[in-house]
């Protein structure tokens, strides 16, 4: 296959007029007339026709668009325009490189003029087999940009493994060539390609784009969740970020989240488009796991008093390091930018400098040499039921007792397994003492203990006192166990409906709290969609006779048979500043207050805020 004429390549994107027809006369020179869609194909490049289009990617931390994929095709009206058909015949003709180089330029071109934002990103695909040959111009990228006003760091080139790669150290020259110049570097359809985990650890690139294979369905069923799990780990643990391709659905999204996926791309957030969309036409599915949920991962293990050691210092200077802090017996090989590199376990290297000679033989090594380049290394995010598969996993690894965690592809912290332990013997005695038996939401023991924590940590924070109108009359009428099942559908809506890092309690019967950091006005928002949700859910438990009329007879405390309307969710707020509280117990009068004044107002909701005069210091 050919490679683009360096003069050609150096100057198509300044489209000079001479430069320009050089390029097109190496393109006829190379197309063979036989083949029926030559005439098709050069008419591509004479005419620079190729249509550009921008798929969002968007940031599952930030819940925003950080760049988009430029994704090629050609001529509306051509044969070649769905783009399989434009590069199987490029390919034919021998001018697919050429073709990448096209359609490099036209996706900087559009990208260069619809675009401002100077944080957002181009993810164009280049050809492995271009940057993997010799004959590579150095270069071009860098030139375009700069005629366009773009900056590299504005770039990310990404490399397709659905084609073979011949010289994988050429690959690795060229992809750091890129990375020097501020560029950055994705693998494209990870684990749907040709050469695996080689190309991977040998290039090491700055982002990881997993195959849309494992993404999608990946929530119905184990293998492909345990695959993508190990996928996300192993990527984190080069330093890498990742993207999950082809995100469709809900619940394929809620999973890659959970998983510790950086960024995903796919129909659910965005189709491909002419003009780059800057903004998500989605609503965000704000289910979210209990606080206590929510600290049950890696990074509340993650320790960062453990002493670390570089990867390029010598063997020597690391053992005099080691002696100064004799209490640790392990020590994580960080280098100066937080990429984890491996493990050094005390005893194992103390006992290869102890044998013969083994002090002279490895003194002056540098310290990669004598490290664990396989440690257990997690993300921050990871469920500790994750790091103990993952122990479990490793359990013949004898004396290897500890792990590291990382966070954005850096270091954070390292723990131990005995802490792990610790922490899950502990997670399952609370889990059985404090939870609701009912709902299986935390009791009033955690409830107590979040709102206590916000109070010391002098945050700003609202709770959402719940509570049910008319549910005694409904479970008198229609029995204990119907209003068990709608206690429990109140706890599911509760938990679905919350904002991202809420906290979702059961105090007891038809009472529950949600604890909140979210601005006010996207509290008001949530209470009155709250209180929506649940009058449409309500009427599947009544007959459809009394949803009819608008409620049922009953009698009520006094003994008397009266109307009682369909029961209604009432939520009373307490919006509390930092310092004004010190107490939880305070909290929980004020908010048993407004909750009260809920049930008298017709909206079914009030707001109060923490009145300086009546809070206790």
């Amino acid at each position: 296959m050919g490679v683009v004429c360096e003069e050609c390549a150096m100057n198509l994107c300044l489209d000079r007029t001479q430069q320009f027809s050089t390029f097109l006369d190496e393109v006829r020179r190379k197309i063979p007339l036989e083949l029926p869609f030559s005439r098709a194909l050069y008419e591509v490049f004479l005419t620079q026709s190729l249509t550009t289009q921008f798929q969002p990617i968007v940031d599952l931390k930030q819940k925003r668009v950080i760049g988009w994929e430029a994704l090629t095709r050609g001529p509306v009206e051509s044969p070649l325009h769905r783009p399989l058909d434009l590069f199987y015949a490029a390919e034919q003709a021998g001018v697919l490189f050429e073709l990448d180089l096209l359609a490099r330029q036209c996706a900087m071109r559009r990208f260069g003029k619809e675009v401002e934002e100077g944080d957002k990103r181009l993810f164009i695909n280049v050809m492995v087999g271009a940057l993997a040959t010799e004959g590579h111009v150095s270069g071009m990228t860098h030139q375009c940009l700069a005629e366009l006003g773009l900056k590299p760091d504005q770039v990310v080139i990404e490399l397709s493994e659905l084609h073979p790669v011949a010289d994988i150290d050429q690959l690795a020259k060229a992809v750091d060539y890129y990375q020097q110049q501020g560029f950055r570097v994705a693998l494209d359809d990870v684990g749907a390609g040709y050469n695996g985990l080689r190309i991977w650890s040998q290039i090491r690139p700055d982002l990881i784009k997993i195959d849309r294979y494992f993404v999608s369905g990946v929530d119905q069923g184990t293998e492909k969740r345990q695959f993508l799990e190990s996928m996300v780990n192993l990527a984190h643990s080069f330093g890498a970020e990742v993207v999950a391709e082809g995100v469709e659905t809900e619940e394929e999204l809620r999973i890659v989240e959970q998983l510790g996926v950086n960024y995903v791309q796919g129909y659910l957030l965005g189709r491909p488009s002419c003009t780059p969309q800057t903004h998500i036409n989605y609503t965000w599915p704000e289910a979210v796991l209990s606080s206590l949920n929510a600290q049950n991962t890696a990074g509340g293990l993650a320790a960062d008093h453990w002493l670390t050691l570089q990867p390029d210092m010598r063997v020597e200077e690391a053992m005099q390091e080691m002696l100064n802090q004799s209490q640790q017996d392990f020590y994580p090989v960080v280098d100066t930018s937080g990429r984890v590199h491996g493990m050094i376990w005390r005893r194992d290297f103390m006992n290869k400098l102890l044998q013969r000679f083994g002090y002279e033989l490895n003194s002056r090594k540098p310290l990669s040499e004598l490290m664990d380049d396989e440690p257990i290394i997690v993300h921050e995010k990871a469920p500790i039921e994750t790091l103990s598969r993952m122990l479990t996993d490793d359990a013949m690894r004898v004396h290897r007792d500890a792990f590291i965690v990382i966070r954005d592809g850096r270091y954070l912290g390292a723990g131990t397994f005995l802490d792990l332990l610790r922490v899950m013997t502990d997670l399952k005695v609370k889990s059985a003492q404090y939870a609701n038996p009912l709902s299986g939401l935390p009791g009033n023991v955690p409830i107590q203990a979040e709102v206590q924590r916000r109070l010391d940590e002098k945050k700003t924070f609202s709770v959402l006192y719940t509570d049910l109108d008319n549910f005694k009359p409904f479970n008198d009428t229609y029995s204990y166990e119907e209003g068990d099942r709608v206690i429990r559908m109140v706890a599911t809506l509760l938990q679905a409906e919350a904002l991202p890092g809420d906290f979702v309690g059961h105090i007891g019967g038809d009472d529950f709290v949600i604890i909140s950091e979210h601005p006010l006005s996207e509290v008001e928002t949530l209470v009155q969609r709250l209180i929506q949700r649940f009058a449409e859910e309500a009427k599947r438990f009544y007959r459809a006779e009394d949803v009819a009329r608008g409620g049922i007879e009953a009698v009520d405390r006094h003994g008397e048979m009266r109307f009682f309307p369909l029961m209604m969710l009432s939520i009373g707020v307490l919006h509390v500043a930092p310092g004004l509280i010190t107490h939880q117990q305070k909290v929980s009068s004020l908010v048993t207050k407004a909750k009260k004044a809920a049930k008298r107002d017709p909206r079914h909701y009030v707001i109060q805020r923490v009145d300086e005069a009546e809070a206790v210091a």
